[in-house]
């Protein structure tokens, strides 16, 4: 961080959302496009040479967040999302149903373990929530604290020791 590089400034992006890189070379990135009052369009771009160049592999989809497992597949949020862009297909996880209603936070430790941060409940009892899962989406558990904020961010020391911010 001591030093940036602009790799590439001809993309015509308006409002970037959320880059994640794999590796050196392979990333994905995410933004809104407006073309006229109220016309919206998402766009998610991939590049494999470090970001000299990017191509559309997705249009018509919003990320807050997006982390790729591998090269194929990816959580994203609002929502939680497992997509598999190999196939192009894209499961909704519905966390709603999990009391975790305003999803913010993302952070899967390998393509199984995952989190995902927010909150749940109706004024004046929202509550903080973490959603875990330990099979990549198939089954969560959801744990509520009583706090009004959203939890947004994770960070893991190790595979057992984490720490949440809201």
């Amino acid at each position: 961080g001591n030093s940036w590089n602009v790799v590439n400034n001809n993309l015509n992006i308006q409002y970037p959302v959320t880059i994640s890189f794999l590796n050196n070379d392979t990333g994905f990135l995410s933004y809104n496009y407006t073309t006229g009052f109220a016309t919206h369009h998402q766009f998610v771009e991939k590049t494999t040479d470090g970001g000299l160049s990017w191509s559309v592999i997705g249009t018509n989809w919003w990320f807050d967040k997006i982390q790729f497992i591998n090269h194929d597949n990816s959580y994203s949020i609002p929502g939680i999302l497992k997509i598999n862009w190999g196939e192009m297909t894209m499961t909704n996880l519905r966390l709603n149903m999990l009391g975790c209603e305003q999803p913010a936070g993302l952070l899967f430790l390998n393509d199984t373990v995952g989190f995902v941060g927010g909150n749940g409940g109706e004024f004046p009892d929202i509550e903080a929530a973490i959603v875990k899962t330990t099979d990549g989406g198939s089954t969560f558990s959801t744990k509520r604290f009583p706090s009004m904020y959203v939890i947004s961010s994770f960070y893991f020391v190790n595979k057992d020791i984490g720490y949440a911010v809201g």
